[in-house]
């Protein structure tokens, strides 16, 4: 009697084991193909095509395996649900700023300009400016016509700049020759909205002035200027 428990017992634990096995036949009345549950095990149940004839009878396609709970979406390589993808725009500046000699004889001026470009890249914009440098001695005005070239550190709300604008000046009053002029300045720029910011500088330009009373030659000047651009 205790031989045949034990056998029972084994019998049970062994079709047991084997119905969570691949290919578990299931006989099924009656039914659409199901997915099998038992507790956060799931097994797919799917009729088989090829193995059987019995119109009732379906196939388990999977081992029995623990069900994996749904994960949020996580930011990362691949992810591009949160990428922005840069497109090159406009770019205007207006800019004042006044500045002093560094030698005897230097020249102190008073600047405006207005600067017409492109932002190439969030670090990156380019273009050509013209204003007004008013020189307190002799009292003079002169355009200047320069390239303006612009590189940001980083692309956020407060990032540092390199200056660097390049051109000639052009006299108003014929009181002088027409010059080069250069800037190096460094920068803060501080957004205010995606496409509008405002701009501290300071730098050092140079100006290459004749006049008729005395020459001055390669003046440099240093100040600070202020901008917003749009």
């Amino acid at each position: 009697m205790k031989k045949q428990c034990l056998l029972l017992f084994l019998s049970i634990v062994t079709v047991s084991a084997f119905a969570q096995r691949l290919d578990a036949h299931l006989i099924l009345s009656n039914q659409a193909p199901v997915s099998y549950s038992e507790g956060n095990a799931t097994c797919e149940i799917t009729r088989h095509p090829d193995e059987t004839t019995d119109v009732n009878a379906f196939v388990c396609q999977k081992d029995i395996t623990e069900a994996e709970p749904d994960l949020p979406a996580l930011g990362g390589i691949g992810d591009t649900s949160n990428v922005t993808v840069f497109k090159s725009r406009y770019n205007g500046i207006l800019e004042a700023g006044f500045y002093l000699g560094t030698q005897t004889h230097s020249i102190g001026m008073l600047d405006t300009y207005f600067i017409s470009g492109r932002q190439w890249t969030p670090n990156l914009s380019f273009g050509i400016g013209t204003g007004l440098h008013y020189i307190y001695d002799p009292g003079q005005a002169i355009i200047p016509l320069f390239l303006d070239l612009r590189y940001f550190l980083s692309d956020k709300k407060l990032s540092p700049c390199l200056i660097t604008d390049f051109g000639v000046n052009f006299d108003t009053q014929n009181s002088f020759e027409t010059g080069i002029m250069a800037k190096l300045a460094l920068g803060l720029r501080y957004k205010v909205s995606p496409k509008s910011a405002l701009n501290l500088s300071l730098g050092f330009e140079i100006y290459q002035i004749d006049q008729v009373a005395y020459v001055r030659r390669n003046t440099g000047t240093v100040g600070l200027a202020l901008g917003f651009s749009f």
